[in-house]
């Protein structure tokens, strides 16, 4: 694979990351308001680490060497009522 490549991939998934870190926490903040605001760092830290895990297996295991996956948001409108 040529280095080019390899530091195309290395910045997608950088960005990718970085973009992932904001929605967990707004997910966070949405679930975790009101009375279990006191949970919120909780929270967070669970939801960070499933996506992380959901990134990885399906990095590893998909066929499609394009493979993103990122938690959906309505679950988390229907959690947060």
């Amino acid at each position: 694979m040529e280095p080019a490549r390899i530091i195309n991939i290395l910045f997608v998934g950088l960005v990718i990351g970085i973009i992932d870190l904001f929605v967990e926490l707004s997910f966070a903040a949405l679930i975790f308001s009101g009375p279990l605001a006191g949970y919120i760092q909780n929270g967070f830290g669970m939801m960070l680490m499933a996506a992380v895990l959901i990134g990885l297996v399906v990095t590893l295991r998909s066929s499609f060497a394009a493979s993103i996956a990122l938690p959906q948001d309505v679950p988390v409108a229907i959690f947060a009522l």
